[in-house]
Order: structure tokens, then sequence, then C-alpha cells
């Protein structure tokens, strides 16, 4: 990585460079797709996404370079081997903001696929920025060999250390290991060994925030399991709702630093020991002016003027007394809704409708029972910011979102084929519309510019929004024009998965298509309407 000037506009770039270390046809077919993903990640014009503006290639040096905006600030790593502390209010801040960012690069069906804190940058202005944006991909593009791990070990989710497919939800992943360090200044899975960490991420559950943080355990808690979830369906679907989720955290959350765990059970950071002294990250870029609490005192001060003091006592007096009032009030509740067995008293209901978190969760359990899910988020989470640790309210939030997250998830047509063509595109559209375009190019160059025919895999993953929807795929090749094509109308239940099966055709030279669904038993392929 290099700091250079653009001469043309006068300004400071980022410059990395990737040296090609492969054989010269390899290096000849590597080209055309590295210059592709880094069009597709230089498109992610997003405040949170560190910029891509050019890249090409050295020839003379055998170097691919991407020239990429230059952020002024310190990576989360720097900082936090640097002893820096965060807040909870803070991590749930930079997580909303960082989760936006990574939904807006897989909407335009970009995975980061290393996100980790050398990769997020904290400017001098508070901004975190993703660095990097395909460049896990771009190293590897598409000579990625099955079973081959691609990622930083500690922050991998299960599916990338099984050396399996990944999608945006892996990114999800990453980033809930990212925030669970933030807070608790250690890794969900330590280990001596490569073979032991993947092990320990494969098999073994997160460990509870509530048993490092319990103050954090009705609040953060559940949002990090369900990041950590061994499973991609279990985990939020989207940045979006990871986002959504961390929003609805930032207004209960504590502006104080929390000890991370209880004392002789602290590791330091990874790459580093924290400080004798740990700061804050304001403390490191002065954001705000501090504030500070002020502590009552035991009693009146010794200097106070007589009447000063008989005011001071009266105001304490009055504090004392309603503090009275209001345990009276409650011991009476307690004392009407568990009167008679544990069934409510007579004057209990009305007592409790008054109360404004009563009635609001009540709000909540009615829309959830009516399937107003939206409904019920939005009372729920009025709830939670009045009372975080009310378990009632937290139970139907997750309830909710994840009734929601199941009705709106989109469904996954997952492609995996060996070509019968050299060289060829799928076309996709989904009523009418153009969906997807997947393109590959299996030939050989030998001497003097004569390729020959080669043979590869075509792997795609397509998504629709769910309901009715026409789907329709074509085979092109440039000699032969479309060598097959098919339409399927077809119902897609939300979070359905479906594999589109490529088969030589009756016909010499010609393709079918059959769509299926993915389920534990097999099942009859949805038929065709051929044109």
């Amino acid at each position: 990585m290099y700091l250079a000037r653009d001469p043309i506009i006068d300004r400071l770039i980022a410059l990395k460079t990737l040296r090609l270390d492969l054989a010269p046809e390899d290096a000849e077919e590597f080209r055309p797709r590295f210059l592709r993903e880094a069009r597709a990640a230089g498109r992610l014009l997003h405040p949170g996404i560190v910029t891509i503006f050019d890249a090409g290639e050295d020839r003379e040096r055998d170097l691919l370079f991407i020239a990429m905006e230059y952020v002024e600030g310190s990576s989360l790593k720097q900082l936090i081997q640097s002893g820096t502390r965060f807040t909870p209010a803070r991590v749930a801040e930079l997580g909303y903001s960082l989760a936006q960012a990574l939904d807006f690069a897989h909407k335009n069906g970009v995975v980061h696929r290393d996100i980790k804190p050398a990769n997020i940058i904290l400017t001098r202005d508070g901004v975190a920025k993703i660095a990097d944006f395909g460049i896990a991909r771009l190293a590897m593009s598409e000579h990625t060999i099955e079973g081959t791990i691609l990622g930083t070990p500690s922050y991998m989710s299960p599916e990338q250390v099984s050396g399996g497919s990944v999608d945006g939800r892996s990114d999800i992943y990453s980033l809930g290991v990212v925030l669970f360090q933030l807070l608790t200044g250690i890794l969900p899975f330590g280990a001596g060994s490569l073979t032991e960490l993947s092990l320990k991420i494969l098999k073994h559950p997160a460990p509870c925030l509530g048993d490092l943080l319990p103050a954090l355990a009705p609040t953060f808690g559940p949002v990090l399991g369900r990041c950590l979830a061994k499973r991609p369906e279990d985990r939020f679907q989207s940045g979006a709702e990871f986002a959504a989720a961390l929003g609805g955290l930032a207004g209960s959350l504590p502006a104080r630093e929390l000890g991370a765990q209880p004392p002789g059970k602290a590791s330091p950071p990874e790459g580093g020991r924290p400080s004798q002294a740990p700061r804050t990250v304001d403390d490191v870029f002065a954001l705000t002016p501090k504030t500070r609490l002020a502590v009552p005192q035991s009693g009146p001060p010794a200097t106070m003027a007589p009447e000063v003091r008989r005011a001071w006592l009266a105001r304490r007096l009055r504090v004392v007394l309603g503090t009275g009032v209001v345990l009276f009030v409650l011991i009476a509740a307690g004392y009407l809704v568990f009167r008679g067995g544990g069934r409510l008293g007579p004057w209990a209901p009305a007592f409790l409708a008054g109360h404004p978190s009563r009635a609001m969760l009540d709000t909540a359990s009615t829309r959830l029972r009516g399937g107003d899910l939206k409904g019920a988020i939005e009372a729920a989470g009025a709830v939670l910011r009045s009372d975080p640790a009310s378990q009632e309210a937290q139970a139907i939030l997750d309830e909710a979102r994840r009734r929601l997250a199941l009705e709106t998830a989109p469904a996954n047509i997952s492609v995996d084929f060996l070509s019968p063509v050299s060289r060829g595109k799928l076309v996709f559209t989904l009523d009418g519309e153009p969906l997807e375009e997947v393109s590959w190019d299996f030939t050989r160059k030998v001497i003097f510019g004569i390729t020959r025919p080669g043979k590869g895999k075509v792997h795609a993953l397509l998504t629709t929004p769910p309901g009715a929807h026409e789907l329709y795929v074509a085979l092109q090749t440039k000699e032969d024009g479309v060598v097959g094509e098919a339409t399927f109308a077809q119902v897609f239940p939300a979070a359905s998965r479906w594999t589109l099966e490529v088969a030589p055709g009756k016909r010499k030279g010609r393709v079918e298509f059959a769509l299926r669904p993915r389920t534990e038993t097999a099942s009859a392929p949805t038929q065709s309407l051929q044109p």
C-alpha cells in the first residue's frame, strides 16, 4: 500500500498493488476478470465505503494496481492495539453505520469476505469506513478453489471456515465478531492453532455476552447472539435488518465504559496489549467535549447559608417522600397482581392499564397476535427505550423481527453446472425486466494467439422477491446464438431456496433447463413453459 498523488486533479490517493505470481496463461486469463471485479467494487459510492477510483496494470513489473480514496484516520485494529475503549452506545452507533454500508454493497452484488478491524477505518471526524471492499474477491477472483479458506480466521463465518459458498450473511457474522471484540476486548473464539480455531467456529456456541457484561445482556445480547449464529438462515438476513436492530439499541445503552469480564478472564486484544490507561474513542479524535456527571453529596455543604440549608433539606425530604410513594405504589401493584393465587385482583387491570409501559406492552402483544409486525416492533421498541430490562418486550421484538424477516426474505436460486460450451452467457429476466447476466470464457491460449476449447463449472446465485413471478432464462453463445431457453411461471415463497439445472438437450448442441425447490426430500422439477 502506497500514498500517491493523482497528477491530473492533484489529490492524494491510496495505491494498493497485487503481484501476479501466476503462470503466463493463467495471468492472461486473470487480468480481465480482475478488472471486472474492480469495476463492480468501484460502483460502490457510499459514505461508509472507501471509494475505488481506478484499477489497471503495470505489465513491465507484473503488477495490478487499485487507486482508492485516501482516508485520514486510524483503523479499528490500531485503536484496539493502542488500548482505546468504546462505550456501548458508540459500538451500537459504529455497528449501525457499518451495517448500512454492508447492506448497500450486498444490494449491488458485492460481498466483502474479509470484514475485520484492520479493514475498518475511523476518520478524524468519527466516521467509520470499510476499506478493501472487493479486494478479497479480487485477490482470488474465479481462481478460488472449492474448499479453500479465504479471509482472516478469527473473524470468519462457519461457512467460510468450511470452504463453502458465502453471501452477505457471512459479512454480517464477521461484523458481529468485530462488535463483540469492541465491547468485551476479546474475541469470541481463541485457540492455539488454526485447526482448533476452525473447530470452535464450526462446532462451539459463541460465548454468552451476559457472562462477560451482564449489564448488556438484555440489549446487545440477543443482537450479537443472532449475528454469531452458526447457520446463515438464523442470522440477520440483510445489513438493513441488522442496522435496524442496532439503531433501536442506541438510545438505551450506557454512554460509559463497562468492564469487559471478571478479573483473571481478560485477554489482550489480538496483536497488541491494552495500555495502562484505556482511552475512549473521543479521547483519540476529540469529537465532543467530555461530560462530567455530578456526584451527589451525602449532606449539605458546611458553607451553606442557613436559609439555603433549609431549602436543601426540604428538597431532600421531598425526594425521600416521593421515593416512598413510588415504592408503596409498586408494592400495592404487586399485591393486586398476585393476590388470589397468581390471578389479577379486581382493581389490577385498571391500575396496570394506566401505566404507559404496560399499556404499550399490551399494544405490542396485540399487534403481534394480529399480524401487524411493524406495529409490534414499533411498540416493543418504545417499551425498551423506557425499560431496557423488559424481557417481555424484548421477546415480542425478537419474534416480530423474526416473522418479518421470514415474510420479506427473498428467494434464492442457485445455478451450478458443468458448461457444455467453452464460452457463453446466461441471461435472466424476471417479469420481463432484466435480472442478471452470467458470462464465462473457458478457452485457453496456447501459442501464436491460437485458442483451444476448455471446460469449467459455472456458479451463480440469484435472488428474487417473494411472490408469483415469471422467470426467463436463456443460454447464448457468440457462435450459435441462443442454444436453449425456458420460462418458469412460479410462486416463490419467502426465504425459499431453488436450484436451476442446466443439462444437454435431446437435440445436439441444445440445452434444457429445470427449476427445482431445494428441500430435504426429493421433489419433481417445476415444468418450464418452453417458448
